[in-house]
């Protein structure tokens, strides 16, 4: 399931896979396609977490709110991500797509509860970014209804550009769409453990990369995968890979 423009919502259990490749990023690209630098150690149980978060850089303050509602169909206990202070517009557009993100993932089967969840790294509901020109943030929670097989991980994601209030869109950072999905694709695959997830088992295309943030250290990526996974697998792809692949006004914009 996926949300309008202000938000990345998406939902799902579905085994994804692909493959991997690697230098230590140091050399540019050779040719004029898009590429992603790429590394030739093995990656460890932690790589590809998110580093911890910096500090922030915007005059925003990242608060949770509690949301407790029943309704005949749904009991809801989870926690929302907001904004306070700051400029207004920036904080009421972040606001708003959150709670939007809320009702979108509250959607579905009758009978159900929606609740605060985890993921691999320890990954939780939070605002992830107060950068000096972009704010970020992600809700996970998980869902179960009546006659269910297990609670589902559903995942939405909020970027707002705090220049424009507008939100930011991945497929409008990059240089080549076409080109970058490839690209990100091979550097997250080259980021997951060995007894980690195959992320691809088709062509990368724009859904794969629905929900994301970025951070100063490279940009999270919310990958789809089985059940059995967790549903969202998160790997964050340091920018000194995949800067290339990206228009430098964007960049500069969501590594803030």
């Amino acid at each position: 399931m996926k949300s309008s423009v202000l938000i990345a919502v998406v939902v799902g259990a579905v085994a994804l896979s692909g493959c991997g490749a690697g230098d230590d990023g140091a050399s540019a690209p050779t040719s004029s396609d898009p590429v992603a630098r790429q590394m030739t150690a093995a990656p460890d149980q932690d790589a590809g977490c998110p580093l911890p978060a910096a500090p922030s850089a915007g005059p925003y303050s990242a608060i949770t709110v509690p949301v407790r509602e029943q309704t005949p169909s749904l009991t809801t206990d989870v926690v929302l991500p907001q904004l306070e202070a700051g400029d207004q517009a920036v904080r009421d557009r972040f606001n708003s797509a959150m709670r939007a993100s809320l009702a979108d993932l509250s959607g579905g089967a009758a009978n159900g509860a929606l609740h605060a969840a985890r993921l691999r790294c320890g990954e939780t509901s939070r605002v992830t970014r107060i950068g000096a020109h972009v704010v970020a943030g992600v809700l996970i929670t998980d869902h179960t209804w009546e006659g269910g097989p297990h609670p589902v991980n559903q995942i939405g994601t909020v970027v707002i550009d705090t220049g424009t209030a507008q939100p930011v869109m991945l497929p409008t950072a990059l240089r080549d769409p076409g080109q970058a999905w490839g690209a990100l694709a091979t550097a997250a695959q080259s980021l997951v453990p060995a007894d980690g997830p195959t992320l691809f088992t088709h062509t990368p295309g724009a859904d794969d990369f629905a929900a994301w943030v970025p951070a100063p250290a490279g940009l999270t990526v919310y990958f789809p995968v089985a059940h059995a996974r967790g549903d969202y697998y998160p790997v964050q792809l340091p920018w000194n890979r995949i800067r290339d692949l990206f228009d430098p006004a964007a960049l500069a914009t969501l590594s803030s």
